[in-house]
């Protein structure tokens, strides 16, 4: 097994997946994540940067691999960004071993496993989870969303109240960082819903200011992504027609005629 450890976390390959643990001084976003295996067939690459005084482990995820990545599209801050790990001098080495351990696995790969999946492979973040930041608080149980409105919500978002959807009344989650220039979001797009509102205006949405404290959003993006993990796979926008009316194929609708293999 190869391993090493920093100070925001650890990262451990054991000829089957890499496990990324968060430290207790990790981002608040890393920690809520929690520990995170990589299967071989959902990564890409790992790869050693080396720098003067140490350097930084990158993992990168298939496409279509991980809901984590599928919902925040890599536009986190290198702080919270669990996909990479500073290193210091004296495991300098060490991180380079575990990067080319891994890169070896990832090429004697199966052709079949070495390929884009049309499913998530990463798990994701068990229900429940919760996050309270910006303008509302949110909530995700496994079955539905619930966003409640703070003080901090515009007059238009308050006035709405609170608000639940079910997994199968969401068509998409999109989730925005400050880190790419602008406010912050978590939003969840209903169907049929066409009107453009702002974030800071959408009931459905949570919204935080590129000028507040909370500059990553907290962990919206582990709601996020635990909601994403049960929507249909982006490579499998399936549609299962139930009592005339067009649902998504959630991935506990297929399973009950496809079981995933041991």
């Amino acid at each position: 097994m190869a391993e090493v450890s920093a100070r925001h976390g650890s990262w451990s390959f054991d000829g089957a997946a890499l496990w990324i643990t968060p430290g207790r001084r990790a981002h608040p976003l890393r920690r809520g994540l929690g520990v995170v295996s990589l299967p071989l067939p959902a990564l890409a690459g790992v790869v050693f940067e080396p720098r003067r005084k140490g350097g930084t482990l990158r993992a990168h995820p298939r496409p279509g691999a991980d809901p984590f990545t599928e919902v925040t599209g890599g536009h986190l801050s290198r702080s919270g960004d669990p996909y990479q790990l500073r290193v210091g001098k004296e495991k300098a080495l060490v991180a380079e071993y575990l990067a080319e351990t891994v890169t070896e696995e990832i090429a004697a790969l199966a052709p079949g496993d070495a390929t884009d999946p049309d499913r998530y492979l990463v798990e994701a973040p068990a229900a429940p989870v919760r996050a309270d930041v910006g303008d509302a608080s949110v909530v995700f149980d496994g079955a539905h969303v619930y966003l409640r409105p703070n003080w901090k919500a515009e007059s238009a978002k308050r006035a709405a109240g609170p608000q639940r959807l079910a997994l199968d009344e969401i068509a998409e989650v999109r989730w925005t960082s400050v880190a790419s220039g602008g406010d912050g979001s978590l939003r969840f797009v209903p169907f049929g819903r066409t009107e453009s509102v702002l974030p800071r205006y959408d009931p459905f949405a949570v919204h935080w200011s590129l000028w507040g404290t909370d500059y990553e959003g907290g962990t919206t993006a582990v709601v996020a992504t635990a909601v994403t993990a049960l929507l249909p796979h982006p490579t499998a926008r399936g549609k299962a027609v139930e009592g005339g009316r067009t649902l998504p194929a959630l991935p506990w609708r297929r399973a009950r005629q496809e079981p995933e293999e041991a």
